[in-house]
């Protein structure tokens, strides 16, 4: 990349931005603690290029991230008074899609799968996010102990075994097809259907890990607790 012919940094007295928060789950008004701007110019004047890179923090939570907002004159139409500004926060996030609640009790295996494919979704990598569902099934399989020559047979496998119900075998055999035609047709889902895909994946990892786990903390029966009360 050419060098840019002007940069500025600066730390804003009283500047704000509407951006998704993955603590609060939602869009919330965040302060730009610092930024850069920067300006590059291509093609001896042809297109100039403009970005800010800031750091910014959520009013809600006060938690901070980064953000980086850029614009290209080649992308703006003469006498448009609001230009298409591209963002980028980090961490990738969108809005009422963070992390599953309990996902650190998953297998270290498992969770490692589910927080690629998390991410992937949230950068809007479509393609590597279908693939990321239909590996996490192969995950929980593969935890479990559940055996196949394909996945069809392994998902059959696991409700044999009472880790999920016959419909819910039925609803992870459309997730195997969705993550087949990502993996080997590069099919681009679209990001709420893969967003509802991962709401049924991670329904299946609360079922086979999580609610267990939390089961074991309530009280055990004793000798009364079977007699009517009523």
């Amino acid at each position: 990349m050419d060098e840019p012919l002007n940069v500025e940094s600066s730390i804003p007295e009283n500047k704000h931005l509407t951006a998704a928060c993955d603590q609060c789950n939602r869009q919330t008004r965040h302060k730009v603690l610092a930024q850069t701007h920067v300006h590059w110019e291509y093609g001896d004047g042809e297109a100039d290029n403009w970005i800010d890179y800031q750091i910014i923090q959520c009013r809600g939570c006060l938690s901070i991230s980064f953000c980086e907002e850029s614009l290209c004159s080649a992308d703006v139409m003469y006498g448009e008074e609001n230009p298409p500004v591209e963002r980028r926060l980090f961490p990738n996030r969108i809005v009422g899609r963070s992390v599953m609640e309990g996902a650190q009790q998953l297998p270290e295996n498992v969770y490692g799968i589910y927080e690629e494919a998390h991410n992937a979704l949230c950068a809007e990598l479509l393609v590597m996010a279908g693939f990321g569902v239909r590996a996490i099934v192969e995950a929980v399989c593969k935890d479990k102990g559940i055996t196949g020559r394909n996945l069809k047979i392994k998902i059959d496998g696991l409700a044999e075994a009472g880790l999920i119900t016959s419909s819910g075998a039925t609803i992870l055999q459309h997730l195997r097809l969705m993550g087949n035609a990502a993996a080997h047709e590069m099919k681009l889902h679209a990001q709420f259907q893969l967003s509802a895909a991962f709401d049924v994946i991670e329904y299946l990892l609360q079922g086979v890990y999580i609610l267990p786990r939390q089961a074991e903390l309530l009280p055990k029966p004793t000798a009364n607790s079977n007699q009517n009360l009523d």
